[in-house]
């Protein structure tokens, strides 16, 4: 049968420690948003009390302090850049006197081509024969400030001579400046 007059449902009781957990999450949350928004207020104060202070600052200031601050800023950024570019530099005189240490003697080099961005130079030579040609090869093969050796050319010309192309690829050590 049909029952007409409802009953009264029974309350289903949480366990103690479930309500705790809840009101202590309410309690947390109340607190951050309280500490959300006390942050913002002293945030807000301490930017105003900087634009007064950076104002107060800026009427102490003489006009010949100011073009003088200008040029010192000036000054400063020429600095900047000079050493970024003596950070960038490459002596190629440092090449130079390596290069005197490692010709042969009976081979001389009336072209020579430094790229010192690639670290790499072109040389063409004369020698008197190829054996001082192998010998100028082996010589800058075993230096260990050169990378790579590639005889591009090589022939002999009417007078007897061997001419040669040389292209060469150091360590970057070899071009900073100290």
């Amino acid at each position: 049968m049909v029952e007409l007059i409802p009953k009264k449902q029974q309350k289903i009781q949480l366990p103690h420690w479930l309500e705790a957990l809840f009101y202590a999450a309410l309690v947390f949350f109340i607190l951050a948003i309280i500490g959300f928004v006390m942050i913002n207020r002293f945030q807000a104060a301490v930017v105003r009390d900087i634009q007064v202070n950076r104002e107060a600052i800026e009427k102490e200031r003489s006009p010949e302090r100011r073009t003088m601050e200008a040029s010192v800023k000036e000054y400063q950024k020429k600095i900047n850049d000079f050493a970024a570019l003596l950070t960038n530099h490459r002596e190629t005189s440092k090449f130079l006197a390596q290069a005197e240490k490692l010709v042969h003697p009976r081979v001389w080099f009336p072209e020579i081509s430094v790229d010192a961005q690639k670290m790499t130079v072109k040389l063409s030579g004369s020698a008197a024969d190829f054996v001082a040609v192998g010998q100028q090869m082996t010589i800058l093969q075993n230096n260990s400030l050169v990378n790579n050796v590639v005889l591009s050319t090589i022939s002999v010309s009417r007078e007897g001579e061997v001419q040669f192309s040389l292209s060469l690829s150091f360590d970057p050590g070899i071009f900073q400046a100290q």
